[in-house]
């Protein structure tokens, strides 16, 4: 969702008494999963809205610099339809407020920091926020951006996290794999087995809209387990399985950005080597993010892989997905 500023109108009657009749019978809240209305006063406009946008449009790298949420600004007086959108943040001085008396009791102290879910719409989540100066709501909320982030991306994840189990764990797909190979991952019952061929030391799976492939790929113990090590096999082991396809090591055309991220991480409470960036094929002029974990297993190298291909749509919800499905990793001799 593109970022507009709604022009004041008005319509600050209108707009209060659509609020209360949304609450008389509540429809499911809408707007995209990663879209956020922050309602400001145009009294705090010039304090507060870059701070927030900086807070809240962080971003993530995924095929480029990926904002993980997109913030809509408006004000009390044209809240119009907003007040059915999923994520809304709403910040007054509590003193002349329009929306915060009905969505909290403002204490006498004026102070409100406040979480309020299903208020005007299923499924929504508001943030009230407001101090009785000017000056005090501006210093109140700058102070709680950080915590209101993790609040709404912990929920954004917990979202999609919901979303890919909503399958169900295939436990026995789980289980035939210690079987088999010593270790497992547990996937939703969605993804199944690839087709295509794939070298002896790999399984492989698949999920569609968008395409994800999960793969396992095992090598002997390496001398040392870095980065270097993990890379030099997934590239090796990635030519195979995706022919055609080669990791982007070099920067971007700005020059800002590697586009390789390698760093020492623990999965399953074992040392690992976690490896994410962007592929490409120039062939069919396609490009995707791949997120990879190295660690052992026994005396072996075991690579866990996600490979997505999802153009023009958001790739992070779908890096948590993948990452998600790598904490299940277990080695079954950890167990023993």
């Amino acid at each position: 969702m593109s970022t507009i500023r709604s022009s004041v109108t008005t319509l600050a009657v209108a707009s209060v008494a659509v609020a209360v009749s949304i609450g008389c019978g509540k429809g499911p809240a809408f707007g995209s999963d990663n879209a956020i209305i922050v309602v400001v006063p145009e009294a705090l406009e010039s304090s507060l809205t870059g701070p927030v946008r900086r807070s809240f449009e962080r971003t993530v790298l995924t095929t480029r610099d990926e904002p993980v949420f997109e913030v809509t600004f408006t004000t009390p007086e044209a809240i119009g339809e907003f007040t059915k959108w999923k994520r809304v943040v709403i910040i007054e001085i509590t003193g002349d407020a329009l929306l915060l008396p009905e969505l909290v009791d403002v204490p006498a102290s004026g102070k409100v920091v406040e979480e309020v879910r299903d208020k005007w719409a299923r499924g929504q989540t508001i943030h009230a926020l407001g101090a009785d100066t000017p000056a005090a709501t501006s210093a109140l909320v700058r102070k709680q951006l950080d915590s209101l982030y993790e609040l709404i991306h912990q929920d954004f994840v917990d979202y999609h996290v919901r979303r890919m189990w909503a399958s169900g764990p295939d436990s026995s797909l789980a289980s035939q794999m210690t079987d088999d190979l010593g270790f497992s991952i547990v996937l939703p019952r969605v993804y199944r087995p690839a087709q295509a061929s794939a070298p002896p030391d790999t399984r492989t799976w698949f999920n569609v809209d968008p395409r994800r492939v999960v793969s396992i790929h095992w090598v002997p113990k390496p001398e040392d387990l870095d980065p270097d090590s993990v890379l030099a096999v997934r590239e090796a082991w990635g030519h195979a399985l995706f022919p055609g396809d080669s990791i982007v090591m070099r920067p971007d055309t700005t020059g800002a950005n590697q586009r390789l991220i390698t760093i020492r991480s623990q999965l399953a409470g074992q040392p690992a080597i976690r490896l994410q960036g962007v592929w490409e094929n120039r062939s069919d002029v396609s490009a995707g993010v791949f997120l990879t974990y190295g660690l052992i297993c026994d005396e072996r190298l075991v690579l866990l892989d996600g490979n997505l291909y999802a153009p023009d749509r958001p790739k992070y919800p779908f890096l948590i997905q993948l990452e998600r499905v790598f904490e299940t990793f277990r080695c079954a001799s950890d167990a023993a």
